[in-house]
C-alpha cells in the first residue's frame, strides 16, 4: 500500500559510519534520485583479509535480492520508491523504533534517530518478503511480487517497512533514543 504525504511525521534511523553525512535539524533533502546508503555501499563493497567467505557471499546474496526486488519494481510497480534510492521511515511509535534499532544492529553511540517532515510518497511491506533468499530466482520474484503490491502490509504491524520518496526536512534528533516523548 502507498500513499502521498504532506509534512507527515516519521523517523528514520540514520547510521554513522564513514559513507554517511550526519544530517542536522533544518536540514532539508530529496530523497529518490541517487542511490541510498544501503545500496549504494555495493559500489565500493570492501573486501578484506578479515572477511570470511560466509559473510561475503551473505553481501552477494542480499544484493542478488535486491537486485531481483528492483526488477519486479520496475517491470509491475514502477510508481512505487525503489528500494535502491528510497530512505527507510518508521511510524511515530516507540515500539517501532525499538523494533528497528534492535534488527538493524546498531552500535551505541553509531546512529542517530531522526524526527523528518515527509512530503512525498511512502509504500509500505512486510519486510517477512524480504527473508527467504535462499532459493531459485524466480522463487526471489515472487516474494518480490507480494512485497510490492503491499501483500500483508498492515501499517500497525511491528516491523512495517516504509519506503520513501520524496522531500524530508529535519525537525529533531532523538540522542537518547526511542524512550524520548515523541
Amino acid at each position: 500500500m502507498y500513499k502521498c504525504v504532506h509534512e507527515e511525521v516519521f523517523f528514520h534511523i540514520q547510521r554513522l559510519d564513514s559513507l554517511c553525512v550526519p544530517w542536522k535539524i533544518g536540514d532539508t533533502i530529496f530523497i529518490g534520485d541517487i542511490k541510498n546508503q544501503f545500496f549504494g555501499m555495493y559500489d565500493t563493497f570492501p573486501i578484506t583479509e578479515m572477511d570470511t567467505i560466509e559473510n561475503i557471499l551473505n553481501e552477494y546474496v542480499i544484493f542478488a535480492r535486491e537486485t531481483l526486488f528492483e526488477e519486479v519494481r520496475q517491470n509491475y510497480f514502477p510508481e512505487l520508491p525503489s528500494r535502491q534510492k528510497c530512505i527507510w521511515l518508521i511510524p511515530p511509535n516507540n515500539e517501532q523504533i525499538t523494533f528497528w534499532l534492535n534488527a538493524l544492529k546498531c552500535p551505541d553511540g553509531k546512529y542517530q534517530i531522526l524526527k523528518l517532515e515527509c512530503s512525498g510518497k511512502v509504500f509500505f511491506a512486510n519486510e517477512k518478503y524480504l527473508k527467504n533468499t535462499l532459493g531459485n530466482f524466480n522463487l526471489i520474484r515472487g516474494n518480490a511480487f507480494n512485497y510490492w503490491s503491499g501483500h500483508d502490509a498492515d501499517e500497525t504491524y511491528l516491523g512495517i517497512e516504509c519506503l520513501f520518496n520524496g522531500f524530508v526536512n529535519v525537525v529533531d534528533i532523538l540522542k537518547d533514543g526511542p524512550h524520548q516523548t515523541l
